[in-house]
């Protein structure tokens, strides 16, 4: 006999809702009513309200059937808010279960798992079993269920009676693509629990239910069970400040140490390393140094700021301290912070203009583009930055004179042990003898123009007879504070390499400083390597004199120029002192030579006709000024 016509059509309709519904393997339980009482596992930050937490997950056996366990997942997020089973507290092959917006800003659950690596991808089985979704002024409020063992053909669920670490992620912006929706990538590394955990174990027995009015959403309120709180800083428990000395240094690699051999509570940086024990794919970092906004460390190929991956702690407007992971564009020097913020803060301290902070970062992050990766050999950049920033979310600002110190090999930080350290601050180590007293110099340039004995400033120059690799430099000038000889391709002070000999504060000292203009505005900065072989100097009666020598060619190729080429001369002055070796800004601008080529030159360097115009000009103007303020002042 044939089947009425409505039992055929019932049982097509009901094939096609069952085609277009998401397709679970079990027959989801029923939903757990009001007033049942839910077994915290993990609030960020610790101990705190449910409702002020910026994540927050409880579980239970689900009532009609504890094959399921009824999940309520809560937290701050604009994309996704998940929870993540591992069995090794790696993020591949995680068992992944998410709420979040599709691309209609509608709340969904997403099953997804973590094939290898970082990559999430959507289960071909979608084992969630829906009971609240909200999503509320950037807050996600999520109830569903999961079969404890679901029976994934496809091996994309774990077995959540297992000893499982637990990953606890979110995504701040749009949070999935494509249709059905996929998960992006979280916005930070996602928190783990210290140890791994068996979720079933946890919430058996059931929490005894409080009294919710059967008005109020099932909220979860915790157990008398005794359950580990979260923490807010993957991977491990929260650290205390790092200490003052060294104490920890047994558990990390200390890689640098400025000034070299410093106690680490005296050091203007500290850097020290180590792999984090519970999770060896993750180093963990501890910065420490005089600053008053940031301090940082980056990873660079070339020793050069450009492409550098940077990790820092930035002071915030409260004296808060936030950690930032950061990069140096490929075309300049500019820090932009990572659209991808693949670092862990743990914990800091900022007073007395000196800041401590430790973090981790992923050795290898899924930010191919942002980011390197760090088992691989780097020079390293010990950066700081006294500029305040008041960007939010927190960026670092411009380092200003405090160019970074570059360590002196390539290094790779997941292997290495001993401090790499920077360069010596005293100079190459094969520094020339100083010139003989009377020794001839056969380049001159002079301020008069013309190199009269006597002049107001003079610059000499010429090659050292016992390492023909070096030029030695002489300079002599009347003046307060500073005296300098610059070189650059154009007539311009831009990108110039600068020499100096500054006399301290109290006058009693001079230095030789190592210096150079930065490419886009006129401000001179102390280089990173001091490239300089101080000889001898003086400051008497007014005036400066210093005797250094300088290899023609360096290593440092981002600050220093190969001085084997045709380049103008700048003759700089300034009055103002420093103990530090910095130039403040010039008296005039400084006078020009010239351009030659100061390895081979012989004889007086003219000044440049702009130079001599512009000197020419002031001494006319002195009259002149003068006979102005005598016809307005005197009485008619």
């Amino acid at each position: 006999l044939d089947p009425p016509l409505e039992t055929m059509a019932f049982f097509a309709v009901a094939t096609l809702l069952l085609c277009l519904a998401p397709f679970h393997l079990n027959a989801c339980p029923t939903a757990p009513g009001s007033g049942v009482s839910y077994t915290t596992i993990y609030s960020i930050p610790n101990g705190c309200e449910q409702s002020s937490c910026d994540y927050f997950l409880a579980a239970r056996l689900n009532d009609a059937d504890p094959t399921y366990l009824d999940f309520w997942l809560e937290g701050n997020a604009g994309g996704w808010i998940a929870v993540g089973f591992s069995a090794t507290s790696s993020m591949a092959n995680a068992d992944v279960l998410a709420c979040a917006l599709d691309s209609s800003s509608t709340p969904v659950l997403i099953d997804a798992w973590n094939p290898a690596g970082y990559s999430n991808t959507r289960d071909t089985q979608q084992d969630l079993c829906s009971n609240v979704l909200e999503h509320d002024s950037g807050r996600f409020t999520c109830s569903f269920a999961r079969a404890i063992n679901t029976g994934d053909p496809n091996g994309q669920d774990l077995q959540l009676d297992s000893d499982l670490y637990l990953l606890l992620a979110t995504r701040s912006t749009t949070g999935t693509s494509g249709n059905p929706p996929e998960l992006q990538k979280h916005s930070s590394t996602p928190p783990r629990s210290p140890s791994a955990l068996n979720v079933v174990s946890l919430v058996t027995p059931p929490a005894i239910s409080p009294s919710v009015s059967s008005s109020e959403q099932p909220v979860p309120s915790t157990s008398s069970s005794s359950v580990p709180m979260a923490t807010p800083m993957p991977p491990t428990p929260p650290l205390t400040c790092p200490p003052a000395s060294p104490a920890s240094e047994s558990d990390y690699r200390v890689f640098a140490r400025i000034p070299a051999g410093c106690e680490r509570s005296s050091c203007t940086y500290y850097l020290a390393v180590r792999t984090n024990p519970d999770d060896p794919e993750f180093l963990d970092f501890e910065l420490e140094g005089d600053a008053q906004s940031w301090i940082a460390i980056g990873l660079s190929k070339t020793a050069s700021m450009e492409s550098a991956d940077v990790s820092g702690c930035v002071v915030q407007a409260d004296n808060s301290v936030a950690v930032v992971d950061a990069w140096n564009t490929p075309d300049s020097t500019n820090n932009v912070r990572d659209t991808l913020q693949d670092i862990s803060f743990t914990s800091s301290s900022f007073g007395d203009s000196r800041i401590s902070c430790t973090f981790s970062r992923p050795i290898v992050s899924g930010d191919t583009e942002q980011d390197l990766p760090m088992n691989d050999n780097y020079y390293l950049l010990f950066g700081r930055g006294n500029t305040s920033s008041t960007a939010q979310p927190p960026a670092l600002n411009y380092h200003g004179p405090l160019t970074p110190v570059v360590s002196n090999s390539l290094v790779d930080i997941t292997t290495a042990t001993g401090e790499v350290g920077p360069p010596a601050e005293i100079g190459p180590s094969n520094c020339p003898p100083a010139p003989t007293s009377g020794a001839v110099y056969r380049l001159n340039a002079t301020v008069p123009d013309g190199c009269p004995d006597n002049a107001d400033y003079t610059v000499r120059v010429r090659t050292n007879n016992q390492n023909p690799s070096f030029l030695d430099f002489y300079l002599e000038g009347k003046t307060s504070g500073w005296i300098a000889v610059g070189f650059s391709p154009t007539d311009d002070m831009l990108t110039a390499d600068v020499f100096a000999c500054v006399v301290s504060s109290d006058g009693s000292t001079v230095s030789v400083t190592d210096a150079w203009n930065l490419p886009s505005i006129r401000s001179n900065v102390r280089d990173t390597i001091q490239d300089v072989c101080p000889h001898s100097t003086s400051f008497e009666n007014g005036r400066i004199s210093c005797i250094f020598s300088r290899a023609i060619q360096t290593s440092d190729t981002d600050n220093d120029l190969n001085l084997n080429g045709n380049y103008f001369i700048l003759l700089g002055r300034g009055n103002s002192r420093s103990d530090t070796g910095t130039l403040s800004r010039h008296e005039d601008n400084p006078p020009i030579a010239k351009a030659v080529n100061p390895t081979v030159f012989s004889g007086c360097v003219p000044l440049t006709a702009d130079a001599v115009h512009a000197a020419s000009m002031r001494v006319l103007m002195v009259p002149i000024m003068l006979a102005i303020i005598a016809l307005i002042i005197l009485p008619e």
